[in-house]
């Protein structure tokens, strides 16, 4: 969509001065015209502004809280331009003072929050931009910003579940990875005098002679490797994510990673769909909006190829019984809540019941692979330390004979 600087005259002759979104130069004009105002220049906005908002980046957890200001300000009846320059106050974030400023001084020019927040693709989703846009028309923009709010606040709490299960393996894996390098670096070396009068030596020692030797020459550079990996690995996964069709298959078909992603795609699609349903949007465009928040590739696919059926008249259970998110129950639930008229319901207890197996699932996983790590990191190290000593007796026995 693009940004559209719009002045138009009222019934009244007052001439109105605002910003707004479309597709199309056309469309801003079919829109002013059911709203009965005249146009009088309508002129697409510069690209620095657009930028600006590309560049502005706010955390989950700050923006969060200023939905959660915003809805219970205007809850409490006052409008949106003052309660967003009282949320200005409390909020210590330069990035979000200037978010937050910015959209103040639009909305008194006389554009909408919706499409002041078109500008800013980074901070609102699809699914977002449809909800403010459905709350500004029905009048319940408060109720609506509080919805966000609560999805926000789940989105980081299921993200924080996520990384506790990834954090604890990847620092025991890296604390074996420090102490192996240690020995090599600054232990081995040390004791490698003792072998350099020995005419024979274990394979064992010499493998362990050329590592040390290996790690006196470039030890700075593994050692830089090492810290710096987690964070490289990090950018090239989520790179390779976004642009290669077959890492994603592959990575996705890890049996760990694949029933991982697939339970926050299904708490994720089922949240949203119950935000959306509970918002007034029609099932088709909820939907829609929901699918944007699924991960994985083919299983988004499958869940379009769902939403075309629904959209034909197939049952929903019917339709998402062939998409492997759902287990038996939870398209009972579904089914349910189609007879009764209740699907946001249905979808709220299937987010819950996937949560709670969610939680299960990791707290299993971290049950199990503690001592496999604990097993890995002393086999390892301990391996390396009998080596050593193994080492040191041999060069005795040989001075002995």
């Amino acid at each position: 969509m693009k940004a559209y600087d719009i002045k138009a005259y009222n019934d009244s002759g007052e001439l109105i001065q605002r910003k707004d979104v479309a597709n199309t130069k056309l469309e801003i004009q079919e829109k002013l015209s059911k709203q009965g105002l005249i146009p009088v220049e309508i002129s697409e906005l510069g690209n620095n502004k657009q930028l600006q908002g590309h560049r502005i980046s706010i955390p989950l957890s700050v923006l969060e809280e200023i939905f959660s200001n915003l809805a219970e300000l205007m809850q409490n009846g006052i409008k949106l331009d003052k309660a967003i320059e009282l949320t200005e106050k409390g909020i210590g974030l330069t990035q979000a003072k200037l978010f937050l400023s910015n959209i103040r001084s639009e909305i008194r020019g006389g554009s909408s929050l919706y499409a002041v927040a078109s500008n800013y693709p980074k901070l609102f989703n699809r699914l977002y931009l449809s909800l403010i846009e459905l709350g500004e028309a029905s009048g319940q923009l408060p109720d609506v910003l509080s919805r966000i709010s609560e999805d926000m606040s789940f989105r980081m709490g299921l993200k924080q579940k996520v990384q506790q299960a990834l954090a604890y393996p990847s620092v025991i894996f890296m604390v074996c990875i420090l102490a192996i390098t240690f020995i090599f670096y600054f232990v081995l070396p040390q004791l490698a005098p003792l072998f350099e009068q020995a005419t024979s030596l274990p394979w064992y020692t010499v493998l362990l002679l050329n590592i040390a030797n290996f790690m006196d020459e470039y030890g700075l550079f593994v050692i830089g490797f090492i810290i710096a990996s987690p964070v490289l690995g990090f950018i090239l996964v989520k790179h390779l994510l976004h642009t290669n069709e077959l890492f994603q298959s592959k990575f996705y078909a890890v049996p760990v990673i694949s029933h991982l992603t697939r339970a926050v795609d299904r708490i994720r699609f089922s949240t949203s769909l119950q935000i959306t349903l509970n918002s007034g949007v029609p099932l088709s465009q909820a939907l829609k909006l929901s699918v944007s928040s699924v991960t994985m590739p083919k299983l988004r696919d499958s869940l379009i190829t769902a939403s075309n059926r629904i959209k034909q008249g197939v049952k929903m259970c019917d339709a998402l019984d062939g998409v492997k998110l759902f287990d038996d129950i939870q398209l009972g639930y579904i089914e349910t809540g189609e007879e009764t008229g209740k699907l946001a319901k249905s979808f709220q207890n299937i987010a819950q019941r996937s949560q709670a197996q969610m939680d299960r699932y990791i707290a299993t996983a971290t049950t199990v692979l503690e001592p496999i790590l604990i097993l890995f990191m002393g086999g390892v190290v301990g391996g390396v330390v009998i080596g050593m000593i193994m080492s040191i007796m041999s060069v005795q026995d040989i001075n002995v004979l």
